[in-house]
């Protein structure tokens, strides 16, 4: 299979569920590398560009997580020679580049992906598995009844959404996300009236929605109802009342609801804002780059004052993640939580 129709293949793939994410999943390829695509800080779900449409000019460096020092240095020692060239969606070198990595590292388990900044770069993220420094993720509480599922009309609202959302990407910026009058607002004109409407629809199933996050079995269903969590009749007891799902198996609901908890914090109450904050410094302490890029999301958007008491020990991780990054976007966030004055 040529370049030309890998890539196209990569970009018309379309994902299920949705994926609220710096990071969205594309396509899974062989050997365990997942290819994936990138607008830092806003919610993207599936990719479905134009045939043809270039995923990135350049490569940027490699963006690695997890293990200690020594090995994210071998990690983007591995890739380095990657960094300048003009990007070409290569399966082959994708995968030789993971390998070398799992063997430098001798870990075998290393996940290996690729990610596009906003910059207009592709870059290899590689995540070394550490041991569990939060909660083990556990699935959801079992229910009484039958599984809940979310109507078919608020499926058809989201995928109207992702549509949307598709064509304006370049449009997107996460400061001009707020939430007025029970809508969440993004910034561009065709997002936020699918806001309106989502405000209109939404309240009345809130219930819903907090049934199928605490109880739902289907990991799409989880993930549709965490992004739909900012349009509830009561957002703040609608997260209180699903804080389990920062800890869900399932990495795109926990990113869903991450991400969304972290566009409405400005409107949520302090003490809340101050126990998401324990959440997301759980978050940016695991070697997962949605689980981190969202817990800064979250945590660049709380009130000052409850960035400048974070644990010492979270400060310390945000601090390392924003001096190795080689994401321009998540080195600003990284910097703004240390910085606060």
């Amino acid at each position: 299979m040529n370049d030309k129709k890998i890539a196209r293949l990569v970009c018309n793939r379309k994902a299920t569920g949705s994926n609220w994410s710096n990071v969205y999943v594309l396509s899974r390829l062989a050997a365990g590398f997942v290819a994936v695509g990138s607008a830092v800080g806003v919610p993207f779900a599936a990719a479905s560009a134009p045939e043809g449409a270039p995923l990135a000019a350049t490569w940027g460096g490699a963006e690695v997580h997890g293990g200690t020092a020594e090995q994210r240095s071998v990690a983007r020692d591995v890739a380095a020679h990657l960094t300048g060239k003009p990007f070409v969606m290569d399966v082959d070198t994708l995968r030789t580049v993971c390998a070398g990595v799992r063997e430098r590292l001798a870990r075998p388990e290393v996940k290996c992906s690729l990610i596009f900044s906003n910059a207009g770069q592709a870059h290899y993220l590689v995540e070394v598995p550490v041991e569990a420094v939060t909660p083990a993720q556990t699935p959801p509480e079992a229910f009484d009844s039958a599984d809940p599922v979310l109507p078919e009309f608020l499926v058809k609202l989201h995928d109207r959404f992702n549509e949307t959302y598709q064509s304006n990407l370049s449009a997107l910026n996460t400061k001009h996300y707020a939430v007025r009058g029970g809508r969440v607002y993004f910034g561009v004109p065709a997002l936020d009236q699918i806001s309106v409407e989502a405000a209109k629809a939404v309240p009345a199933n809130t219930d819903a929605i907090r049934k199928v996050l605490v109880h739902g079995n289907n990991p799409e269903q989880r993930a549709l109802a965490a992004f739909l969590i900012g349009w509830s009749a009561h957002p703040e007891d609608t997260l209180k009342q699903s804080l389990a799902a920062f800890h869900d198996p399932e990495e795109t609901v926990r990113n869903n609801y991450s991400m969304m908890a972290a566009i409405i914090a400005p409107s949520l109450s302090e003490p809340f804002q101050q126990q998401l904050a324990t959440y997301w410094c759980e978050g940016v302490a695991r070697p997962v780059f949605t689980d981190r890029s969202k817990a800064l999301l979250g945590l660049s958007r709380i009130q000052p004052k409850l960035r400048r008491t974070l644990p010492g020990q979270c400060k310390d991780t945000i601090a390392v993640i924003g001096r190795e990054t080689a994401l321009a976007e998540i080195r600003h966030m990284a910097e703004a939580i240390i910085s606060t004055p």
